[in-house]
């Protein structure tokens, strides 16, 4: 599924993120109770999805799935992404966490950090095993 740039509508510093279309209207909902809105940035629109709940079930089934949401929550950043992207060109994995820490702390003008609430819960996902289908209980009925 491709992944898009979308943005985070909220009051404080401008915020980006990387997810498909499944991934961004979860964390979508997941953000509205904040009175937050997330928007294509290309587009301008919200994601719209066909049954949000149906994927979300399985989502947890499937390592991969787990691992892309995940990614989708780290990808969360402060600031212009484009600029971003220029000074950590050409870092290794560790170099860059440290250069996106410090770019947190240089651009991130608000007391409400909602990038670092949205990377715990990303840290949550990415350790969270896929369920096995055979261990679900079926429905009464």
């Amino acid at each position: 599924m491709e992944k898009k740039y979308w943005n985070v509508i909220n009051p404080h510093d401008p915020i980006t993120f990387v997810a498909n279309d499944y991934e961004a209207a979860l964390i979508a909902d997941r953000l509205l109770s904040g009175l937050y809105f997330v928007e294509g940035v290309e587009s301008r629109e919200a994601p719209v999805v066909d049954d949000l709940r149906s994927w979300y079930d399985k989502l947890w089934f499937s390592k991969e799935a787990i691992v892309s949401l995940a990614d989708a929550y780290d990808s969360f950043l402060v600031g212009n992404r484009a600029e971003f992207e220029e000074r950590v060109k050409g870092a290794g994995p560790e170099k860059r966490a440290i250069l996106h820490a410090e770019w947190h702390e240089e651009k991130r003008t608000s007391m409400v950090d909602i990038c670092a609430k949205l990377w715990e819960a990303g840290r949550n996902i990415r350790a969270t095993e896929p369920d096995d289908p055979k261990t679900i209980p079926l429905a009464a009925g």
